[in-house]
């Protein structure tokens, strides 16, 4: 019973859309977690210390969304072991 309440809970509001409202909420600003991951630095954001500026940023927004994400993997992973549990129970009654 609480399993398909948490699955119904991540598959109306996944982590990604939590961890973007989140974003929001903390800095006021949506921001593209994956320009974050593949952005790269052009010389002027380092000279005036915008890089070190963002990557405090990418640390920070990873490390607010990571328990989500990790909530939402271990919700898939208990329903895979709910649905080969549920296999192995039709595959005894077939026997």
């Amino acid at each position: 019973m609480h399993l398909t309440a948490a699955k119904c809970l991540f598959q109306k509001m996944p982590s990604s859309m939590i961890a973007l409202s989140k974003t929001h909420a903390l800095i006021g600003d949506t921001v593209d977690f994956t320009g974050l991951a593949i952005e790269s630095e052009d010389m002027t954001e380092v000279l005036d210390g915008l890089a070190d500026r963002q990557k405090a940023l990418k640390k920070h927004l990873i490390e607010q969304a990571k328990p989500f994400r990790e909530l939402e993997v271990l919700i898939q992973a208990l329903d895979l072991l709910e649905t080969a549990r549920s296999f192995q129970t039709i595959l005894l009654e077939e026997r």
